[in-house]
């Protein structure tokens, strides 16, 4: 199945979490390498990291932080005494430390992840389920597709709500179209707050020079004269009017955008 899939182009994700004794795991982890495996999964224990990071030539290692069917009353009988945003960090920053390429991690944690553990951990996201019926199975700490790469998830694994959907290539096709809809909204909405920056840094610049002028007649003993005053006015209106124009060319296309997001 690894071949053939490789053999059509195809990136391959061995997601076994693989949890044993650390020289089991390297020899599992060796296996996989320069057969075209992109990522593999194992369990965060140190040993078993440090083994795998050690074993795995092209293939990018993954360290499973907290499954996503775990919550903090789960901790508890595990014997964990610590949140469950506490021991992802942990485990993330010993993943990186040990050699791995990434983790795997709920969204919830994804924030704190990019906050404070090196940007070049990859972050992958499972428990990925639409809003409606994240109470129905047994993963916990969910998010839907939008709120997990918002959150810094480099990649997302979706299970069951596709393997379980009534057409599977449907669902996928639906959470395609929603993640580039997604994508498309935080682009149009941070060029809107761009052009929103860059039009308070027109006004400042304004203000400066109105009070620039003051300043230098003043300071040579005087009030400044209407015409002067007159002048930066209009100026500065001329100035804004140009700036304004600047900007609505710039920003031409965020309508166009919004307008393809919701349609």
């Amino acid at each position: 199945l690894l071949d053939w899939m490789v053999g059509r182009g195809k990136k391959v994700f061995v997601d076994l979490k693989f949890f044993d004794v650390p020289a089991t795991v390297a020899a599992a982890v060796r296996q996989l390498r320069n057969r075209g495996v992109t990522l593999t999964t194992v369990h965060g224990n140190q040993g078993i990291m440090e083994a795998a990071a050690a074993a795995k030539g092209d293939v990018k290692v993954l360290a499973v932080t907290v499954l996503t069917s775990l919550d903090r009353g789960d901790l508890d009988d595990l014997g964990f005494a610590c949140d469950v945003e506490a021991l992802v960090l942990s485990r993330a920053r010993r993943a990186l430390e040990a050699g791995c390429d990434g983790v795997v991690s709920s969204g919830l944690e994804a924030p704190k992840l990019r906050e404070f553990i090196d940007h070049r951990l990859l972050v992958v996201t499972p428990g990925i389920r639409p809003v409606e019926n994240r109470p129905v199975d047994d993963q916990k700490r969910t998010v839907d597709v939008a709120q997990a790469f918002a959150n810094g998830a480099d990649y997302i694994v979706v299970g069951r709500p596709i393997r379980d959907a009534s057409s599977p290539r449907d669902a996928v096709a639906e959470g395609a179209r929603t993640e580039r809809e997604d994508r498309a909204e935080e682009e149009a909405r941070g060029r809107t707050r761009e052009a929103a920056q860059r039009k308070r840094l027109v006004r400042a610049i304004l203000a400066g020079l109105l009070l620039l002028t003051a300043s230098v007649a003043l300071a040579q003993g005087g009030i400044p004269p209407l015409s002067l005053i007159g002048a930066v006015l209009v100026g500065g209106s001329l100035a804004a009017g140009g700036a304004n124009a600047i900007n609505q060319y710039l920003d031409r296309d965020i309508d166009g955008l919004m307008r393809r997001t919701r349609n």
